[in-house]
């Protein structure tokens, strides 16, 4: 059984943008500002998948939030990708509750945060997004690790790559699987 790391969010909210620092490969995924994502995208990476999704919120293109919520009830683990500088906003919730409802095992990479300057917006910003998590998966706290996707060497990302291994241990241990 292959293990699926599946990267969520709205479009523009760095998932492409973090798949390639996690891989060490600028061009591993388009970036853009406008929708660049069209299609579920397999990208192997030590041993398991990591899979490059479509923006949620991304309109002019049909079937967007459809594949990637598929995808996502399909993955192992789910790192959920925020924008920081405009975080979580409504019509992201009812799209958060339907992952969610299938995916117990979730990260979330609140990823522009060296835009967000002042310490009372990062006080305020990560509280928020803990309160939205907490009333939508009340029985879990997700780790929130606040990052900038496109910075390879910040410390941030090893946390999330961390975050990674204890959540794919997990469920390897829930699977029954050998993992090495």
């Amino acid at each position: 059984m292959e293990l699926l790391v599946m990267f969520v969010g709205s479009f523009s909210a760095g998932k492409s943008s973090l798949i390639n620092s996690i891989t060490g490969k600028t061009d591993q995924c388009r970036v853009g500002i406008a929708p660049t994502t069209d299609d579920l995208t397999y990208i192997p990476w030590k041993g398991i998948s990591l899979v490059d999704s479509p923006g949620l919120d991304a309109v002019a293109k049909k079937g967007h939030k459809e594949k990637s919520l598929e995808a996502a009830r399909r993955a192992n683990v789910a790192v959920v990708v925020i924008n920081a500088r405009h975080a979580l906003g409504e019509s992201e919730r009812p799209i958060l509750c339907e992952l969610l409802a299938s995916k117990p095992e979730v990260l979330v990479a609140l990823n522009y945060w060296n835009y967000v300057e002042k310490e009372k917006d990062q006080e305020d910003c990560l509280a928020y997004v803990k309160d939205v998590f907490q009333s939508l998966m009340p029985d879990v706290s997700p780790v929130i690790i606040p990052l900038n996707a496109t910075n390879g060497r910040d410390e941030a990302l090893n946390m999330l790559l961390r975050g990674l291994s204890y959540s794919l241990v997990f469920v390897c241990a829930i699977l029954h699987l050998t993992c090495t």
